[in-house]
């Protein structure tokens, strides 16, 4: 009974507006359609009975699925929700992503979501687009980032009019490293490039972060 008197404190509008800006899911899953209304409230109300602070976001912001598995008579399949920032803080807005699964094919509709991460978005004085920051980075540590990728990418070419200037996403890599993105004012990806912290640097200097062409 105090579950349930917790779950009716829900707002009613996370709940209502979790369909406002759900995009399409994209690949040739079987769950290739968009999010029913019923799996949004179900993914919403598991998370914010352990994530509360959840409560404050308008809603899902998007929502895309993709097979895990190759196809085949039996696997998973995952979908990203994002959601609408829930939190502000010293400038920087926060936001919940969650990656969920669940087999195929079944007739249970019921998500887990157990890769649940804070997405960041971090407004620059030099650009319109907010650069969204999954990694677990400063504020500070990713402007000089950004500063230092920006750097060397300019470096990298004569012709600097021909390179993109928005900074889009930073994403984690491996052994301390970051995925820069760079792209269009609009937010389209062009380029990334791998930065990394240079050994025993300040990661709030830019002139100590280094970044090269990422090459999938």
């Amino acid at each position: 009974m105090a579950q349930f008197h917790r779950l009716l404190l829900i707002p009613a509008s996370l709940l209502a507006c979790s369909a406002v800006g759900a995009q399409r899911p994209t690949g040739a899953a079987p769950d290739d359609r968009p999010l029913p209304e019923n799996e949004r409230q179900q993914i919403t109300l598991s998370l914010i009975q352990r994530y509360p602070d959840l409560a404050a976001s308008p809603g899902i912001k998007a929502a895309s699925a993709a097979p895990v598995n190759p196809p085949g008579e039996h696997g998973f399949v995952g979908i990203t929700v994002i959601y609408h920032p829930h939190a502000e803080r010293l400038g920087v807005k926060e936001a919940y992503e969650a990656h969920c699964l669940r087999e195929y094919p079944t007739t249970d509709t019921t998500w887990t979501c157990e890769d649940v991460t804070i997405r960041r978005y971090l407004q620059l004085s030099t650009q319109d687009w907010e650069v969204r920051v999954r990694a677990n980075i400063s504020a500070e540590s990713a402007m000089a980032l950004i500063e230092g990728s920006r750097r060397d990418l300019q470096s990298s070419t004569r012709d600097v009019s021909s390179l993109p200037n928005t900074a889009i996403m930073i994403v984690p890599h491996v052994n301390g490293d970051y995925r820069i993105t760079w792209g269009a004012p609009d937010g389209r990806a062009k380029l990334t490039m791998l930065a990394h912290l240079s050994q025993g640097g300040d990661p709030e200097n830019s002139e100590h972060w280094h970044a090269t062409l990422f090459e999938q």
